[in-house]
């Protein structure tokens, strides 16, 4: 592990003195400085980070300072745009930022998931899936439904609760 920070940071050195000037530096360089601060974790920790949530913690860096006594700080937003965190929908081109939540209810059941690195993560459960339509199966046993139809966001600016739907429907609406 020791070996591979000195050869990010070594990688990183370079990227700054090679790409100074231009834009696609400070890409690269905060994609390659977010690589040397993530960490792994398991499934079931993923999860209790989560489970752990309080209203307005939508990161595990806001979650974990909290648990960890640290000073609340607001997290930079992603550099560029496109697939870069969160979720994109290839075929409906819509992008959901990195930790929208999107909900429904099935059978009385409130279910949460979190755009999260291109995947869908539920919280209740630690399980993460690759699609919209995997997720609504993982939701529904299985049955095949449009997902677009079923699950629901609100809206950051006005706090209206929405069809997913209706980001197909709105042109540039919460797409990147």
């Amino acid at each position: 592990m020791g070996s591979e920070i000195t050869c990010f940071r070594n990688i990183l050195s370079e990227a700054r003195n090679l790409l100074k000037s231009s834009n696609l530096s400070r890409i690269l360089i905060s994609r390659l400085e977010e690589m040397m601060r993530s960490i792994t974790v398991t499934t079931d920790v993923f999860a209790a980070i989560w489970q752990a949530r309080r209203d307005k913690e939508e990161t595990e860096d806001a979650i974990l300072r909290r648990l960890l006594g640290l000073p609340a700080q607001t997290a930079p937003e992603p550099v560029g745009g496109g697939r870069m965190g969160g979720f994109y929908d290839e075929r409906s081109r819509v992008h959901f930022p990195e930790g929208r939540r999107i909900y429904r209810t099935y059978k009385g059941h409130k279910v949460e998931a979190i755009a999260q690195s291109d995947r869908w993560f539920m919280p209740a459960t630690g399980q993460s899936f690759h699609s919209l339509h995997k997720l609504s199966q993982a939701v529904n046993n299985g049955k095949n439904e449009n997902a677009w139809h079923n699950w629901k966001y609100r809206d950051p600016e006005t706090g209206e609760e929405h069809l997913i739907d209706h980001l197909r429907k709105t042109p540039g609406a919460d797409q990147e």
